[in-house]
């Protein structure tokens, strides 16, 4: 369905049940106020808004920097949302693109909303820039799909699993700062209506971090979220017919946007914005679709989690 650029401006997905593909099953416009918009996704409507507004005059990003007085790469920035807008910038460029009155108070007020507060500042000191701006984007999601070989992701770590795996990476002492942006993001995430698929590598259930009672206690809360209606958990077993490249991959989804995907190393991202038809949702598609289904994936998570559990005593 093709949106026009008031609709991304202004609409947002309504929330449907997960279908087999791991994305809402319906996807219709649902309008609101755009003052209601969060920050992130404020910053993300502006940004796309202006790459249109450059686009249709047939301005290229340079000439586009030049006239504001702004270097190329801070404009790239700024129609990705990838740094905080600057007012000043935005109606230099809606001066320049000659855009009427009306719009260029409506980028204003984008500008105003993308610069509110965000919970996640409070942790700049503990938490690297990567994964702020992955934070930003998921709170500005529909629909979010995630992959992991590894380990257990994040969002599904318990307090003590997340230690163990950040030691396991060579952080010999963990801030608790740390531990409690990670679970004030997990409050925050499941809290609303983001529909979400994790993928998780079978070897995921083998690989030990912190002992067994910490593995075990890891499991039985991977086994209590199956109850969680805006959440489907599945295992990609070893006879998978596809492997991913790739050892950490989101696939987040917004409304009207483009999809973006974020491809996660020990310590950095990348961070990739790509049209639905992507090279990554494809690999999402074929990683879900050779997942296990609802009820082996939990058999599974439940002999990993007895498994670990017998050899606490031993």
């Amino acid at each position: 369905m093709a949106y026009t650029s008031e609709e991304r401006a202004q609409g947002l997905y309504q929330r449907r049940p997960i279908g087999d593909d791991g994305l809402p099953s319906a996807v219709l416009p649902e309008m609101y106020s755009r003052t209601t918009a969060g920050p992130q996704a404020a910053a993300m409507i502006l940004g796309e808004r202006l790459r249109e507004l450059r686009v249709e005059r047939a301005i290229t990003m340079t000439s586009a920097a030049n006239a504001i007085g702004c270097s190329v790469s801070l404009l790239s920035r700024l129609e990705r949302a990838a740094s905080q807008p600057s007012l000043k910038h935005v109606r230099n460029l809606a001066k320049y693109y000659d855009v009427t009155s009306e719009e260029a108070e409506s980028l204003a007020s984008l500008v105003s909303q993308a610069l509110a507060p965000k919970w996640w500042h409070a942790y700049n000191e503990v938490v690297p820039d990567w994964w702020i701006r992955l934070v930003g984007l998921e709170s500005a999601a529909t629909c979010v799909r995630l992959y992991e070989m590894r380990s257990v992701p994040g969002l599904l770590q318990t307090k003590e699993y997340a230690r163990a795996v950040k030691k396991a990476g060579g952080v010999s002492e963990v801030p608790e700062g740390l531990l409690d942006f990670q679970a004030a993001r997990q409050e925050r995430f499941f809290g609303g209506s983001i529909q979400s698929t994790f993928l998780l590598d079978e070897g995921v259930l083998y690989r030990t971090f912190g002992g067994f009672e910490v593995m075990a206690s890891q499991m039985q809360h991977l086994i209590q979220e199956f109850d969680n209606p805006n959440l489907r958990i599945r295992i990609v077993p070893f006879s998978a017919k596809i492997g991913s490249p790739v050892a950490s991959l989101t696939h987040i989804l917004f409304a009207g946007l483009p999809d973006v995907a974020i491809v996660e190393s020990v310590d950095s991202a990348v961070f990739i914005s790509e049209e639905p038809s992507g090279k990554y949702k494809y690999l999402m598609d074929r990683l879900i679709y050779d997942s296990s289904s609802r009820s082996d994936s939990l058999e599974m998570l439940k002999v990993a989690k007895k498994r670990f559990a017998s050899e606490i005593s031993v």
